[in-house]
């Protein structure tokens, strides 16, 4: 079974902030913290508001995202400006 990694850009990972990645540190200790203070509000009724679906709603179908991708010589797949690894199988003799 194949499996798919995300690949880092290293001009990312070295040295932009403190924490390697300026960008998502601060996305996860200000930009998120601030944004949940401003807009978060508890719901009207704390009852569960999802509904079942129907028979003729197949669930797999609804939220499969199915995109022809080529995969490099380098073994990664481009896919909305991020690279993707994919693993290679090892076949056992």
């Amino acid at each position: 079974m194949s499996c798919l990694f995300k690949v880092e850009m290293s001009a990312f990972m070295d040295g932009r902030g403190p924490h390697g990645n300026g960008a998502n540190h601060f996305l996860e200790m200000r930009f998120v913290p601030e944004w949940e203070l401003r807009f978060t509000v508890a719901p009207r009724k704390a009852r569960n508001a999802h509904r079942q679906l129907g028979r003729a709603q197949h669930l797999e179908e609804i939220l499969r995202v199915r995109v022809a991708r080529r995969v490099a010589q380098d073994h990664t797949v481009s896919w909305d400006g991020n690279r993707w690894g994919v693993l290679r199988e090892v076949k056992e003799e």
